[in-house]
């Protein structure tokens, strides 16, 4: 009788260990243990007497199976990339331009002519945007002339460079004096409310990939239910599995939700 207790108790403290080294998450053959999970929460500070938030417990997990399924998807598409938290966004954004431009042949060009794409110096007065005009008539680099004297520190910083916008995004003033402007060619001085600008029409051929997702996720997804299982196919996000302990996996919110109670370590 005495040895079967003692079977008994050691079946229930394999049964306990095996328990206790569950993976805090697995995709697909990817996991992530209990211990670097506390690890890195506690790295973050998220560990108090122990024990991790809910919030933080499902964040990180978030964050990693994220990453895990974002990298399958970028490597079955054949990007060179690897992801991480900081770049995951772009990644996703490159991968759904891709499906657009496969759905919708000419939508590169179509969004290429719904933005613009420029460069700026904003000074105080017109007699200064006459004399740096004169400038750049001699040969004086945009750029440099834009950190040195545009009183629009935030473009000033990169070059003046405004980016790739949709039409719409500047004032009228300045947005008509761009679209009359030949690529590379720089007009001004532009008067509006801010000040005077000189203005630099760049060419968006190079549009990016977020303006085709914007242009054309519309009319290459019918519904938001089209979308969202072409997204579960890209990411193949049934493979994901969460320990109950640290919440559930949310297949379309693409996130893990916390349970009501705080996870243990």
């Amino acid at each position: 009788m005495n040895r079967l207790l003692v079977l008994v108790a050691l079946v229930a403290l394999v049964a306990a260990a095996c328990g206790s080294q569950r993976a805090a998450l697995e995709v697909g053959d990817v996991s992530v243990s209990r211990g670097d999970l506390i690890d890195a929460l506690e790295e973050q500070g998220q560990v108090t007497d122990g024990v991790a938030s809910n919030a933080a417990a499902a964040q990180y997990l978030t964050d990693q199976a994220r990453e895990v399924l974002l990298q399958g998807a970028a490597d079955r598409a054949g990007l060179d990339v690897v992801v991480d938290v900081d770049n995951a966004d772009q990644v996703f954004t490159t991968l759904v331009a891709a499906e657009v431009e496969d759905r919708v042949p000419d939508i590169r060009a179509v969004a290429a002519a719904s933005v613009t794409c420029s460069r700026h110096i904003l000074v105080p007065t017109e007699a200064e945007a006459a004399d740096l005009l004169t400038q750049l008539d001699g040969g004086a680099d945009f750029a440099t002339l834009a950190t040195e004297f545009s009183i629009d520190t935030g473009s000033g910083a990169v070059g003046g460079d405004l980016g790739c916008v949709p039409l719409g995004t500047f004032v009228p003033e300045f947005e008509a004096a761009l679209l009359e402007g030949a690529v590379n060619e720089v007009v001004g001085p532009v008067a509006t409310d801010f000040g005077f600008h000189l203005i630099e029409k760049l060419s968006n051929d190079d549009v990016s990939d977020q303006s085709v997702v914007e242009a054309g996720l519309g009319t290459a997804f019918a519904t938001q239910e089209d979308f969202d299982a072409w997204r579960t196919e890209l990411l193949q996000v049934d493979e994901v599995s969460v320990d109950p302990r640290y919440g559930e996996w949310d297949p379309i919110g693409l996130l893990v939700v916390p349970p009501a109670v705080t996870a243990p370590e």
